[in-house]
């Protein structure tokens, strides 16, 4: 807004009014937007050249690096040379008993395919053989790195990229095998689909020698020992003081059990609070190499083809099908078996209260009824005329219903209880909810004012259930007399006699029919017709009305 009115009073300024105003504000906006944009390129641009540069300055540091290595690699060699020539050509005797180191023969790593623990162990066996001295074991592994690993080779100290252990070291944390990650290896070992069971006994064997060494545990008795009561001790605390464990990595049980006692005295707790029971949660996640063997095994199991006569129905227990295409009457579909040819259930809609059992009604599997839905009546339905507020209606007396359904067109608006729905359950299992008014039914099986639930298209148009004052089909009022509700309109007009009917006049009581008679013989129209009825030529009622239909056309 203030570079707008700035633009308005520079262009007043000018001289510029109205439309050139206007016209000059939107050139200056323009002009100014185009500004932005290449500024906001040049940011861009400046950005990305910075970014080129990084890059480019990183794989310059990456070559010279590489460079530096392949540069000690010669000096070591040439050093080597002149040490044999001196020695007129015989091997090297340094009291290690080594011979000179040959460029090892072995594939690059590949952090998409290899593990990073297995290819290490391939490389120290494969330096044994050789005879390497464990000095020169770092940098012909560091010609075997490429990519994650090179890259955690090229950001270490000179001094550390040169020791094995320490490269080592960090080449496993790199690529997340510490200490826990080998433990949780041995815990959650189990044999691969084509593994045999020494090859797993190897396997096993490799990550408990990798846990202690991660662990920096020495491999004697009272090591071992201390490790297992530690991971022991460890096991049974929560979570919190897990965590303040590890981050203080105690080397002897007695140094985490004093860091345990001062983790409780700080907190002022006891030691059942600050421990668990039942399984530890570090022993919840499971390796990615087991995961996907309990992949493989799971999608072995379901890809077993089973022939149709051998499967077997838990329904029935039958072979030749499964359960969905079982034939058989479920249970809870069936009713009492002694039931006359005749009989049928009674019940269309059944409904439950909101705060009842309606949640209980309903079945995934099956259909299930309420109790009175089971009940059998004859073949003859309960039927009979009624009256809800004077209007007449069918009704059907259902004792398998649990109260009042009337049809909702039939009741007034203003007859709705504002705010008031229920929760009603069908014969199929079905829910559905529906208004409540308030009507007045008079009927054979029910007489009075009653709640009823609205629905838009049941059977009948009013079915009486099971509520209190209804009468059964076989006790229905006999004497019931189909008297409506007489509104104060009908009582208005009860006492006033009925309106004339509007008719047209008559004619005049002196025309009889021996005068209508003459008049037709004497009136000279009708001669021709007179005398073609004579003649035998016409009908007499057929012409007449042709001529009679003529005269009004030309009239």
């Amino acid at each position: 807004m203030d570079v707008l009115n700035e633009l308005r009073q520079y262009g007043e300024s000018l001289g510029l009014q109205g439309v050139d105003l206007q016209n000059f504000i939107k050139e200056q906006q323009a002009i100014q937007r185009e500004e932005r944009k290449a500024e906001r390129e040049l940011e861009k641009q400046r950005l990305s050249a910075e970014e080129e540069r990084e890059k480019v300055k990183l794989e310059l540091e990456k070559e010279r690096l590489w460079h530096e290595i392949e540069k000690m690699r010669a000096t070591s060699d040439f050093e080597l040379q002149q040490l044999e020539l001196s020695s007129g050509g015989s091997r090297l005797d340094t009291g290690q008993g080594h011979v000179k180191p040959k460029a090892p023969k072995l594939p690059v790593f590949d952090d998409a395919k290899d593990e990073m623990d297995s290819y290490i162990l391939r490389f120290e066996r494969y330096a044994e053989a050789q005879n390497w001295v464990e000095s020169e074991w770092a940098l012909n592994l560091s010609a075997l790195l490429k990519g994650k690993a090179l890259d955690v080779y090229a950001l270490m100290p000179k001094d550390d990229a040169l020791n094995y252990q320490a490269l080592k070291t960090a080449l496993l944390r790199r690529f997340e095998l510490t200490d826990d990650g080998f433990k949780k290896k041995f815990r959650h070992g189990r044999p691969d689909t084509y593994e045999t069971f020494s090859q797993f006994a190897a396997r096993l064997s490799s990550y408990f020698d990798r846990w202690i060494e991660m662990a920096k545990t020495p491999k004697t008795y009272d090591g071992l020992y201390d490790l297992m009561l530690r991971d022991q001790f460890i096991h049974a605390c929560n979570q919190d003081l897990k965590l303040f464990l590890k981050e203080r990595t105690p080397k002897t049980l007695n140094s985490m059990a004093e860091l345990a006692d001062q983790y409780k005295d700080a907190r002022d707790l006891t030691a059942i609070q600050v421990t668990q029971t039942g399984k530890s949660k570090t022993l919840q996640k499971k390796p990615e190499s087991i995961v996907k063997s309990e992949r493989t095994e799971s999608k072995d199991k379901n890809d077993r083809f089973v022939p149709r006569n051998k499967r077997e129905c838990y329904k029935c227990h039958k072979f030749g099908h499964i359960a969905p295409e079982c034939r058989s009457k479920h249970v809870a579909n069936s009713v009492a078996q002694n039931i006359p040819e005749k009989a049928q259930p009674t019940c269309f809609v059944s409904t439950v209260p909101t705060d009842s059992f309606v949640d209980s009604m309903v079945s995934r599997s099956s259909t299930t009824l309420t109790s009175s839905c089971q009940k059998i009546a004859s073949s003859i339905m309960p039927i009979s005329a009624g009256y809800v507020d004077g209007k007449p209606v069918t009704v059907l007396r259902d004792t398998g219903c649990s109260g009042i359904v009337i049809r909702k067109c039939t009741v007034a608006e203003g007859s709705f209880i504002v705010g008031k729905e229920q929760v009603c359950v069908l014969a199929d299992g079905s829910k559905v909810t529906v208004p409540v008014a308030e009507v007045y039914i008079d009927s054979p099986y029910l007489k009075g004012r009653y709640e009823a639930w609205c629905m838009e298209n049941p059977v009948y148009d009013l079915i009486v259930g099971n509520v209190p004052g209804a009468k059964s089909p076989d006790e229905m009022d006999q004497k019931w007399q189909a008297n409506a509700v007489e509104t104060r309109q009908q009582k208005i007009n009860k006492g006033k006699p009925y309106s004339a009917l509007k008719v047209p006049k008559t004619i005049a009581d002196t025309v009889d029919p021996h005068a209508m008679k003459r008049a037709q013989e004497e009136d000279p129209s009708l001669s021709r017709v007179y005398r073609a009825t004579f003649d035998g030529f016409v009908n007499p009622v057929t012409y007449a009305s042709e001529h009679y239909r003529r005269a009004r056309l030309r009239n």
